[in-house]
């Protein structure tokens, strides 16, 4: 299937979806309304390399990301460039350049516990760390809260994809983190019914942080293992 966020412009919602996007904000409350001021944010990182895919509900967002958007003009290009995977930095929201807004500190302290145990035990510098790990969302598009998904009758055209890009880590046997605990996992598993068994199911509902906290000890060394091997030996003739 073609990317088909390469078609996205100054609008920001595909053709495809805003349609659909702008039926479900009538209805929907203000917080629940998808925000098409910002670019959407169908992943992060690289879904198609990475070692971990972290499957979420959709893009957070807070008034403090507008102002970042006007404040660091370069979120929107790196933002845009991660749609067609061409992001110089390998997560982008975490580029140094970004070092004081609001979704750098979130992810900052979301990824905190995860980079500094691979740094720290396993010597694997941080940016090796990051483009090993990747963020599939469910839905794009941002809001402040997340979507009551009921209110989505159809899915949208741009989730295909997405669920592509899910279905090619399955196959490529990708360590898989299904965040906000047991209904978003079950979400996810209603699309694609071949994501592995041992899958790890962050515990908590509302925090996306990959910490020891949020999933059994054994869960968080898998992480930490499989973001700190080192790469595997290429063949010789």
């Amino acid at each position: 299937m073609d990317n088909p966020w390469t078609k996205v412009g100054a609008r920001y919602a595909l053709p495809e979806d805003e349609w659909y996007v702008r039926r479900v904000n009538i209805k929907a409350k203000p917080p629940q309304q998808a925000q098409l001021q910002l670019p959407p944010l169908p992943y992060i990182g690289n879904p198609r390399t990475a070692r971990v895919i972290l499957l979420g509900k959709n893009p957070s967002y807070s008034p403090l990301d507008d102002e970042d958007l006007t404040r660091v003009p370069d979120l929107e290009t790196e933002n845009m460039r991660t749609l067609t995977f061409e992001s110089e930095y390998p997560f982008f929201y975490l580029d140094p350049r970004f070092e004081g807004t609001n979704l750098h500190k979130v992810w900052n302290d979301a990824l905190a516990d995860l980079l500094n145990a691979c740094q720290t035990d396993h010597q694997v510098d941080r940016d090796t760390v990051l483009s090993r790990i990747a963020v599939v969302q469910w839905h794009p598009y941002r809001s402040q809260r997340s979507f009551d998904f009921k209110d989505l009758e159809e899915p949208l055209v741009s989730q295909a994809y997405n669920l592509e890009l899910v279905r090619h880590a399955v196959h490529a046997k990708r360590l898989f983190v299904l965040q906000y605990g047991a209904a978003n996992a079950k979400l996810w598993r209603t699309k694609v019914p071949e994501l592995p068994a041992d899958a790890v199911t962050t515990n908590s509902p509302q925090s996306s942080n990959l910490s020891r906290g949020n999933m059994s000890p054994e869960n968080f060394e898998r992480l930490v293992q499989a973001l700190s091997a080192p790469e595997p030996e290429a063949a010789t003739a």
